[in-house]
């Protein structure tokens, strides 16, 4: 808060006391922004979540602004001493914007004033941007402008763009730009006419979500312009001023549990969560996805894991392993709490884990893998059923076992092999998953396994699956005191998942 009272205070000082763009804008070629409803109405039909804003401009008529845009639609007005209430505004747009194909847009929008102005914009390339602007009385019987307008990022990216922008209707009217923007969230655009007499400059630091900006107008009457407007998004920027405090850490805080699906999640019908309470399940991609996204964001550095029961079959739980494996070798810490313990599965999850603490009542089920199957055939008899299976075999003998359940009263020789080199195969994998967690050998690992499970937590401290006890304040308490840094803990129910800001053309 008091870097942002300070740069308010800056941006006043800089803007000397109506701008030619009260929302920040200098070219019809690059309406990103609220500029779309106050400039070209084409930049509606780029997607740009929500935004609004308000402005103040430093004269005597006391005026502010507010403007608001969303899906293609934005509006904006402008109130001041000659304004007639809230409901008859001094001045006041609305507009729309679509794409017509993939990099081109159309808009149209309506003055207060009885004016329509129609906009094209086309950026076919990200090193240039074309809009074209033209406006009519709304009775179409004056034709009263068009403004041509280019714009050109030389090094291929936001940093630096330049351009200029032609009043077709009056001759010599062609104005000059550029924008800088030196680091992230630190913007500087100008706006000049070919005499250097009549230029805009407008000043904005963005915090993210948030900007504050000052336009600020100069002519040959030596009159001077200018105001201070903020506006939100709800997408978010890169920003120096959203950098993490110095000597600090920030950790990630999720509760791993659940069963994990490969469709997206979709919301139970009333009736369903009334009678049924079906579990919404978490997209398996969309976590993954997430988690390499914290991997190679520098600002993380690690996670504290929350371990619960997690399910889903073994390709599932390889490729969660992976992803932490992945986050953990990306020198990013792990800390992972077992409040009710760790089964046998989810220790896989979580073997690589940094340190592992685990509740005083609790332990860690690990104890390799088994499988159990279920014979009907003395049912089936007692039933009076006698089943009828067509399969492929040799001698008596078959492979094709899938139906032994209902032929057999007992695991065959067949099936027994069969579903020996499926388990011994899952054992290796399970095998290889832990010992490449825990930096141990498979010998060793098997030998851990085969002394399992460790019920007592001192028995899995001692074996090194776990590192000590502690119940769940003493764990918090300890996470916040770790090398005596300044720790920030984001939650994962609070991450902000907002979509990132485009700048790319």
């Amino acid at each position: 808060m008091q870097k942002i009272l300070q740069l308010l205070f800056i941006l006043a000082t800089l803007s000397s006391l109506l701008a030619q763009d009260i929302w920040g804008g200098i070219s019809v070629a690059t309406p990103d922004n609220l500029n779309a409803i106050s400039g070209n109405p084409a930049g509606l039909g780029i997607e740009r979540g929500e935004q609004s804003g308000s402005y103040i401009q430093f004269d005597s008529l006391y005026t502010n602004s507010t403007s608001y845009r969303s899906d293609g639609i934005g509006f904006d007005l402008t109130y001041n001493k000659f304004s007639h209430g809230i409901f008859n505004p001094f001045d006041g747009n609305i507009g729309i914007g679509a794409a017509l194909f993939p990099n081109a847009y159309a808009g149209i929008k309506w003055n207060k004033h009885h004016l329509i102005d129609f906009g094209l914009l086309y950026r076919p390339l990200n090193i240039v941007s074309i809009g074209l602007l033209t406006q009519f009385n709304d009775e179409f019987t004056e034709y009263n402008s068009a403004t041509l307008g280019f714009a050109l990022r030389p090094f291929l990216q936001h940093r630096l763009t330049v351009g200029a922008d032609m009043l077709l209707t009056e001759a010599d009217s062609l104005f000059i730009h550029f924008t800088i923007e030196p680091m992230d969230g630190i913007l500087l655009s100008a706006k000049s006419n070919a005499d250097f007499d009549d230029f805009q400059i407008n000043l904005a630091f963005n915090f993210g979500k948030e900007t504050v900006y000052s336009p600020s107008t100069y002519n040959d009457a030596n009159k001077y312009n200018g105001g201070i407007g903020f506006y939100t998004s709800s997408q978010q920027q890169k920003s120096i001023f959203k950098k993490k405090a110095k000597d600090s850490k920030k950790l990630i805080r999720m509760k791993l549990s659940g069963l994990f699906i490969e469709e997206k999640p979709v919301e139970a019908s009333f009736f369903d969560q009334m009678f049924n309470s079906p579990e919404k399940g978490i997209q398996l991609r969309a976590w993954i996805d997430e988690i390499d996204s914290y991997t190679e964001d520098p600002e993380i550095d690690g996670m504290i894991i929350d371990i619960g029961n997690v399910r889903g079959h073994w390709s599932k739980f390889g490729e969660i392993y992976d992803a932490l494996k992945r986050f953990k070798n990306a020198n990013k810490k792990m800390y992972v709490y077992a409040d009710k313990g760790i089964s046998n599965a989810n220790y896989l999850l979580v073997s690589m884990a940094d340190e592992i603490y685990l509740n005083e009542y609790t332990g860690i089920e690990l104890k390799g893998l088994r499988v159990k199957v279920t014979f009907f055939r003395g049912l089936l008899d007692t039933l009076l059923i006698v089943p009828e299976v067509f399969r492929v075999e040799h001698e008596g003998k078959s492979y094709k076992t899938a139906a032994d359940p209902f032929l057999n009263r007992k695991i065959s020789d067949e099936m027994r092999e069969n579903y020996g080199e499926l388990a011994d195969d899952l054992y290796n994998l399970f095998v290889d998953y832990v010992s490449d967690g825990r930096d141990w050998d498979d010998s060793h690992t098997r030998n851990i396994i085969d002394n399992g499970p460790y019920f007592l937590p001192q028995d899995a401290i001692a074996a090194g699956l776990a590192d000590s006890i502690m119940y769940p304040d003493q764990f918090d308490d300890y996470v916040k005191s770790l090398n005596d840094e300044k720790i920030e803990i984001i939650k994962w129910e609070d991450i902000d998942r907002s979509d990132e800001y485009v700048h790319e053309w």
